[in-house]
């Protein structure tokens, strides 16, 4: 009774297998130069440089269609004058405008209703000065309006009120002329 009593216990497990050996590679990280679309500089100069060069272009054709002796000889003088190709179009006429300043007087307010006071800005008594650049046209009209600074609840009542004003048309040489200026609104409470 007593030998199937000593047995032996079961041999231990066998060891785990000794863990794959992982090849580290080290990642070398890139230089972002763009983060949340801002230009950074970069940390190093690198060693090489890639230069771009355009393909130069080939060289343009004569004008008269890229037939040798052009289009007259080859018809043997058949329709003097003509070209083939219509003439290009006069170029467009330019915009001369005057910037005030200078030897240039400021252009004459001949109407100037005033600037209707935001209630919402009044309630919160907001008050200084909107600038405007603006575009005077032949005729005294403001044609052209941009706002240079000045309250956003002020801008949209200067802006309303600038665009009716009138102005006595600027002469330059004896002819009527765009000008180039720009027009501060005053916002006083009480004013």
């Amino acid at each position: 009774m007593m030998a199937t009593l000593l047995v032996s216990p079961p041999p231990p497990p066998p060891p785990p297998p000794p863990p794959q050996v992982v090849k580290v590679e080290t990642v070398k990280p890139v230089a972002r130069l763009l983060t949340q679309g801002k230009l950074l500089q970069p940390r190093a100069i690198p060693k090489n440089v890639v230069v771009f060069r355009e393909a130069e272009l080939p060289p343009e054709p004569p004008p008269n269609s890229g037939v040798f002796g052009g289009v007259d000889s080859l018809l043997g003088g058949l329709g003097e004058g003509a070209t083939g190709a219509p003439p290009p179009p006069p170029p467009p006429p330019r915009v001369t405008r005057t910037k005030v300043g200078g030897q240039v007087q400021e252009a004459k307010v001949i109407a100037r209703p005033n600037p209707v006071y935001p209630p919402l800005a009044r309630q919160a008594r907001i008050q200084g000065k909107v600038q405007l650049h603006a575009i005077i046209d032949k005729d005294g009209r403001v044609s052209q309006l941009e706002v240079v600074s000045g309250h956003p609840l002020l801008v949209k009542a200067a802006l309303d009120a600038v665009q009716n004003w009138r102005y006595q048309p600027t002469v330059l040489n004896g002819e009527p002329v765009e000008v180039d200026t720009t027009i501060d609104v005053n916002f006083v409470l009480g004013g």
